[in-house]
């Protein structure tokens, strides 16, 4: 039963949308304007609430920082001489530090 309140506007088409977005590389805020997906505080409601989007959303993120991976494989496969190995270490950096951004942090719990 409805206990008042407006309505999820959650779907597995809306969610999955969502997730392909985010496994391609977009950013909430490039995906903001779009009417198609969620607001940014749909999804942390989604988030918090629907275990199902929460798994769906961490494997999007799984295949993200893959593809990132395969750019920094691509990367190094592009250098041909010694000229070009400072700009590709400065594009490798950057990738793995977008990695970082991207990996979950795991923190102690306390005992």
């Amino acid at each position: 039963p409805h206990r008042g309140g407006q309505m999820s506007r959650y779907t597995i088409c809306r969610a999955w949308a969502f997730c392909e977005a985010v496994a391609e590389g977009r950013t909430l805020a490039q995906m903001r304007g779009d009417p198609a997906l969620p607001t940014p505080k749909m999804v942390y409601r989604w988030l918090r609430r629907r275990p199902e989007f929460r798994a769906m959303y961490e494997r999007a993120r799984v295949r993200h920082r893959r593809m990132l991976q395969v750019d920094i494989d691509m990367v190094v496969d592009r250098v041909e001489s010694a000229f070009d190995l400072p700009a590709a270490k400065r594009e490798v950096a950057w990738l793995e530090g977008r990695i970082g951004r991207l990996t979950p942090k795991m923190y102690r719990t306390r005992l």
